[in-house]
């Protein structure tokens, strides 16, 4: 995906957690009102320390996703926390005691491989009331 539209999305994905860009929003990509801490939680196929995603983002195809996200975010001035998730919540737990997020980035497809345990991430958002990006517990169960 290109920068440009993913720049394009995540601006209209933050315009609810970051208020009101005020005017024509395309001539505001890239200005926000204050900095958002982001965490940016997404799938992993197998367990992994968070101090070891950095030669991830780098050289996997399969994080490119993550990186882009991860890079537009920080280009709108944005700090950005990564967080990836396979088969224990401990970690996302932790995550929420060190610095709950302004807003979760919801690149999250699975848990423990399990497509079918999507809606139940969101629905782990909003157990926290945490704000997160895309379809809510109850959409994406009507997916499946």
């Amino acid at each position: 995906m290109q920068i440009k539209v993913l720049k394009q999305r995540v601006v209209s994905y933050l315009v609810d957690c970051n208020g009101d860009f005020g005017g024509n929003q395309s001539q505001n990509i890239g200005k926000v009102n204050k900095s958002l801490y982001v965490l940016i939680i997404f799938d992993l196929n197998c367990e992994m320390r968070r101090d070891e995603y950095s030669s991830y983002l780098k050289e996997d195809e399969d994080w490119k996703v993550t990186a882009d996200v991860k890079r537009s975010l920080e280009r709108l001035g944005h700090e950005v926390g990564l967080l990836g998730v396979y088969n224990d919540l401990s970690p996302f737990l932790e995550c929420l005691r060190e610095r709950k997020p302004d807003v979760i980035f919801n690149l999250s497809e699975a848990f423990n491989g399990e497509r079918d345990f999507e809606p139940h991430m969101a629905s782990l958002f909003e157990l926290f009331s945490l704000r997160y990006t895309g379809a809510s517990p109850e959409a994406l169960r009507l997916c499946k």
